[in-house]
């Protein structure tokens, strides 16, 4: 005879003592976090760690290698030190490293924030203000507009936000700040937040009613996305309008991206489709040479490169594997380079696209996305259409991370920089569009692509002419 271990009625509550357990444990968890981000450290400690960001960005970025920039990195190296001579929280030490990181103005550089809690909402920032997206639950409604958050206006929020993210314009700014925004590090580190960790908002429905809610802050490991549920690269042709796109959402220089942008290529031919745009409005960089796949397909045969300039410190050599001997030959490459190359070419000619070509940018155009809408630009290839991009044409990058010893505080540093194709525009912050298309507040509230249905307008009026 078998013997029965548990009644079902004794398997339940052993069940729910179980589940009380774990959320016990979450909150246990979750509140040494919190202690740990308000515990007061030793001087000793955190000057320390503050050498060690300060000699890495010395030895590492190439904005620091000598001249000007280099002293005022000094001055304010000294004084950020002179300044830890009391115990600190570790918010408060991330406030004073930040501060000296983020004079360099490079996005690349920065100190990794780390924050489990967080307002249960998604922002998104606009060109027109800051508005609700995703699923925030009633009162709160999709679209909404965000009015003042803990009683300040978006325009203020962006002055709190610079102090704290490093970029080369705003508009990277107003990206990073909507994950920023809703996060305990901001809220705790401008005094947003109530007595009793709440957050005061005050919204705008769609039909002009303003109201006032407070949320409080929660625990979740969640990742906070609006990009479109979509495989991060893949292709459409609309023959009703006649173009083709093409997204990609992440530079992977992979065999089944190159593999999907051939097929591309070979069905818009087939279609006879004249005018295609590549859509990296939600590509925040990676592998630069996904551009080589587009490239193979367009009519130049030669093309103007990005330049770039490499600080060989004894931390990159180390992490990059770089020879003693690769600093020699590469200097003797710059001499005989001419800045230009080669493009690859198809195994049919017929493949080449002679029509038109666009590219679709954002304020998420960052890095490796970047540089595919800058470098078809510069050469006359392609119309930039959408907004303003997240980084400078020509700026540092590619990154090496370190780690405190003490804090265990990771943060990644530029070793090289890349200067765009066209020196003449050399010194720009952001690449700006040749046609201005935004997103706005409305946009969202209605659920329209306004740089999409641009293309499809500009498709039919051109087939009207």
């Amino acid at each position: 005879m078998k013997r029965k271990w548990l009644s079902k009625h004794s398997f339940k509550i052993l069940l729910f003592i179980l589940l009380l357990l774990v959320i016990n444990i979450t909150s246990v968890i979750a509140q040494e976090g919190e202690e740990e981000s308000e515990k007061l450290l030793p001087p000793e400690k955190l000057q320390e760690d503050l050498n060690f960001i300060i000699s890495t960005l010395r030895d590492v970025h190439p904005a620091l290698n000598e001249g000007p920039l280099l002293n005022a990195f000094n001055e304010r190296a000294k004084a950020a030190l002179a300044h830890i001579n009391h115990p600190m929280t570790r918010f408060d030490f991330y406030l004073l490293a930040g501060d000296l990181v983020n004079s360099l103005k490079d996005a690349h550089t920065l100190l990794w924030i780390k924050s489990n809690r967080r307002l249960p909402l998604m922002f998104r920032w606009v060109n027109d203000g800051i508005v609700i997206v995703g699923k925030p639950g009633l009162p709160i409604q999709k679209g909404d507009q965000l009015i003042r958050l803990g009683g300040l206006a978006p325009e203020e929020l962006l002055e709190k936000l610079r102090i704290l993210i490093p970029a080369e314009n705003d508009f990277w700014i107003k990206r990073m700040g909507e994950r920023y925004l809703i996060s305990d590090f901001f809220l705790k580190s401008f005094k947003l937040l109530t007595p009793d960790e709440t957050v005061k908002l005050t919204l705008k429905h769609a039909n002009g009613e303003i109201y006032t809610i407070e949320l409080p802050l929660k625990t979740t490991q969640a990742k906070l996305n609006y990009k479109p549920k979509r495989h991060w690269f893949g292709w459409k042709l609309n023959t009703e309008y006649g173009y083709g796109l093409f997204w990609l959402d992440k530079c992977e220089n992979t065999p089944e991206y190159k593999k999907a942008v051939d097929e591309f290529f070979t069905a818009v031919k087939e279609s006879g489709i004249k005018r295609i745009a590549i859509d990296v409005r939600y590509n925040s960089g990676g592998n630069s040479r996904v551009i080589n796949a587009f490239l193979k397909y367009l009519p130049a045969k030669t093309i103007h490169e990005f330049r770039s300039e490499i600080r060989f410190s004894p931390q990159a050599i180390e992490k990059r594997g770089y020879s003693k001997l690769f600093p020699l030959f590469r200097a003797i490459y710059k001499l005989l380079w001419n800045n230009k190359s080669n493009t690859p070419r198809p195994s049919d000619p017929n493949l080449i696209f002679n029509g038109k070509v666009f590219v679709l940018t954002s304020w998420q155009t960052f890095s490796s996305g970047n540089w595919i809408a800058v470098l078809l630009k510069d050469n006359k290839l392609a119309t930039i259409v959408g907004e303003p991009t997240g980084n400078a044409p020509s700026s540092f990058g590619d990154i090496l991370i370190f780690e405190t010893p003490n804090l265990q505080l990771k943060f990644s540093v530029s070793h090289k920089y890349f200067a765009r194709p066209n020196p003449k525009a050399d010194f720009a912050n952001t690449l700006k569009p040749d046609v201005f298309i935004p997103t706005t507040i409305n946009d969202i509230r209605k659920g329209r692509d306004p740089q999409l249905e641009w293309l499809v307008n500009f498709a039919t009026e051109k087939d009207n002419q």
